[in-house]
This record gives structure tokens, sequence and C-alpha cells, in this order.
């Protein structure tokens, strides 16, 4: 008992005394504007406004900020001539509203706070940094609505705005016309404006998960700058068709669409786009074959338009695609037979037409295509027997899928392929009067002949 005692006497007196060290310590070192010489005072308070009313003590990298007298020394910050030139906070766990302080950065030319989680409205004094020629804001809780003053950026190239915008895209944005970017991933509302088509030096432009209601406008053909078009929604309510006049767009070499409501097809001017190397149209209700011009798309290594509406024979005319690597139909209404021109594209990676209503033979050409790795032809109505020209592509194949079809095969190499590469080939094959026939090893009654198919 006595030992204990003694124990917690040493154990106050530890304390009391540290505690009184605590005391007399210097505080932790703060910025004075009035005495650091770096960058204007009004420059420097701006800062330290933003620090403070935006939990820097939270952000993930905070360094220097408010412990020094050297502004231009902090984490994100740029200077130039004793000037802020950039500010660079980007995906750095910056909170709460943006101070209206921010304006008094009048050298600005960059501004990054981007995926962060930012709440309230941008405030107008945004707009008197007329300097800026980069600005990324949001991908928290922004609000509507946009300040007018964002039109007073007239030499800004790259615009990026995220947040709970309900509102439709403000002429504030449709009049920053040397804009070279513009990416808006928020709840746009209303119809995408013809005044898009001001912006003539875009290269890029996204629009993603917006509300945007009512068709694609026609000006977006005068974008004649354009190299990537991305449009996503999750409402299906950018309502087709396509406009002919994307035809103009000959420098695009992205175009991804998703989640609209098309019900439409392509227009033949998409073979006009020349230099188009990625071709995305997902889950949009395109209808319609796919028109012969697809291939003049000599620059296309990506068609990717699975979960459509699309319907008819594939276009031979793919065949004469040099350049693409992935074709993916997969989920739509293709019937009739697989062009065997297909094997002629020489640098065909990836084939993906599961879940049609494909008929006839599979190409016994497609054995011999020379980059072919991938292929997935399972959920179709193929028929006949596989060819045997598919084991020439086991040494470099990835994946072969041929289940759910009408097809047979006899030669004991070839099914010792299939074992190894496609176990499960035989699954769902045509009927169970064939399944019972093969599990007996019995095919001389099978003439793997499919009924004709109605069409579409």
């Amino acid at each position: 008992m006595k030992s204990f005692s003694i124990s917690m006497i040493f154990r106050s007196i530890t304390m009391i005394l540290g505690l009184f060290a605590l005391s007399v310590a210097p505080a932790a070192a703060q910025t004075d504007c009035a005495v650091q010489s770096d960058i204007p005072a009004i420059e420097c308070e701006a800062l330290l406004t933003l620090f403070n009313g935006n939990q820097g003590f939270r952000w993930d990298n905070s360094a220097g900020w408010n412990s020094n007298n050297f502004p231009c020394s902090w984490y994100g910050v740029t200077c130039s001539g004793g000037r802020v030139t950039e500010l660079d906070l980007q995906d750095n766990d910056v909170w709460d509203e943006l101070p209206a302080e921010l304006g008094d950065l009048t050298e600005l030319t960059h501004l990054f706070l981007g995926e962060n989680f930012l709440d309230g409205t941008i405030p107008a004094e945004i707009g008197q940094l007329t300097n800026l020629v980069e600005l990324t804001l949001g991908a928290g809780s922004l609000r509507a609505p946009y300040p007018p003053e964002l039109s007073n950026l007239v030499n800004l190239r790259r615009l990026e705005l995220s947040g709970l915008f309900e509102e439709p895209l403000p002429p504030a944005i449709t009049g920053l016309t040397e804009l070279r970017t513009l990416v808006l991933g928020a709840r746009m509302t209303g119809a995408i404006p013809p005044a898009i088509g001001n912006l003539t030096n875009l290269e890029i432009l996204r629009l993603t998960v917006n509300h945007f209601a009512g068709p694609i406008p026609p000006e977006i053909g005068n974008l004649v700058n354009l190299q990537e078009f991305r449009l996503f929604q999750h409402r299906h309510t950018i309502t087709g068709p396509i406009p002919p006049e994307i035809g103009n767009l000959v420098n695009l070499r992205i175009l991804d669409f998703g989640g609209l409501a098309l019900d439409a097809p392509l227009p033949p001017e998409f073979g006009d786009l020349g230099s188009l190397e990625f071709l995305g149209i997902a889950s949009s209700r395109l209808t319609a074959p796919l028109p012969p011009e697809m291939g003049n798309l000599d620059n296309l290594r990506t068609l990717d338009m699975p979960y459509n509406h699309i319907f008819g024979e594939l276009p031979p005319e793919l065949g004469d695609l040099n350049s693409i690597e992935r074709i993916v139909l997969s989920n739509n209404f293709l019937f009739g037979p697989i062009p065997p021109e297909l094997a002629n594209a020489p640098n065909l990676v990836a084939l993906q037409l599961e879940h049609n209503q494909l008929t006839g033979p599979i190409p016994l050409e497609l054995g011999n295509a020379p980059s072919l790795t991938f292929l997935n032809l399972q959920h179709n109505n193929l028929s006949g027997e596989i060819p045997t020209e598919l084991i020439n592509l086991q040494p470099e194949l990835f994946l072969l899928r041929l289940d759910h079809n009408c097809l047979t095969a006899s030669d004991p190499t070839l099914v010792a392929f299939l074992d190894k590469v496609n176990p499960n080939w035989r699954d769902g094959q045509c009927s169970a009067i064939f399944e019972d026939q093969f599990e007996s090893g019995d095919t001389s009654g099978w003439t793997a002949v499919m009924p004709p198919l109605p069409a579409p």
C-alpha cells in the first residue's frame, strides 16, 4: 500500500511539471501578414482566410500554412514577381464555403480546388480573377446559382465545375470563347443550349452526370476543333437523333456517350470522322443497322456500343478498319451471319458479339485473324461445326466463349482444345435432344440446322 502511494505521488509531480513546461513554452509560430514580404498583405490575408475558414487543420497537406512568414513556400502556392499566380489544392480535403477574399488574388492564372468537399455557392468575387487561364472547382456540394461574374474570365482556357448545380447551362459559360476545355460534372437542367456552338476553340467537352433534356443541338457541329466529346447521364433524357452536323468534327478523336435516349440510328455522316480513335455509345438506345460508312474510320481503334437496340446484319466494311483493336457490340439485336471480312482487320484483338441473334456458322477465317485473342460469341443462334481453325488462336488466346448457341464439334483435337480454353462450351447448345445425343456420343442424327428466325 505504501509503495502504491509513493508511485501515485511521483506521477502527480511529473504531471504538474509537464503542465508547467507547456505553460511557459513559446506558442507555435503563426503568419504575420504585415511582417512577411513575399506578397502583398492583402493576398496573404486572403490565403489565411481560406485556411482558417476552410478547415485547413484537416487538409491532407497544409505544409507551411500559417506557420511561417513565407507564404510563397506554402503547399500549393506558387508565386511570380511577388504575387500569387497559382493555387493548387486539388484533392486536398478542403471543406466548406469558398471565401469572397479569393477575389483579392488578382494575379492568379491557375486555381485548382476540384475533388474537395466545398459547399455553398461560388462567390461573385471569383469574377475579379480576370487573369485566370485554368479554373477547377467542386466535387462537393457547391450549389446554384452560377455567378454571372464568371463571364469576366475572358482569358479562361480550361474550366471544370462540379457540384449540385440544378440549373440550365448559363450564358456566362457559353460566352467564354477562349475555352479549350469545358468539364461540367453537375446536375444541369434544361436543354443543351445552341450557344454551346459559340465555343469554337473547344478541344475537350465533357458533360457528365447531368439532367439535360431534349436533343443534342446541331450547333455542336460548329466545334470543328473538338478532339474529345463525352456526354453521360443517368436519366435517359437526352434524345435523338444525333445531328448529322456531327460529321463536321473532323478532328474528333474520342466520342463517348452513355445513358442517352437516342432512339435513332447513327447518321451516315459518322463516316466523315476520319480522326476518330474511340467510338463509345453504351446504353443509349441506338437503333437500326450500323451504317456501312463505318468502314471509312481508318484510325478507329475501339468500337464500343453494348446494350443498345442495334439490329440488322454486321456490315462487312468493319473488316476494312486497319487500326481497329476492339469491337464490342454485345447485348444488341444483331442477326444474320458473322461476316468473314472481320478477320481482315490486322489489329483486331477483341471481338465481343455475345447476347445477340446472330445465325449461321462461325467463319473459319476468324481462326486466322492475326491478332485475335478475345472472342465472345455466346448467347447467339450460331449453328454448325465449330471450325478447327480456331485452334490457331491458341498461342495467344485469352478468352473464348461459344456456349448457348447451336454448335457442334466432332474433331477430337478441337474438342480437347475447347475443353481447355472454354470448359463450358457445351452449355445451352441448341436443345435437350442434342445434349442427350452428345452425352451418349451419338451425334449421327444431328444436323445442327436451326429453323429460320423471325426478323426483329
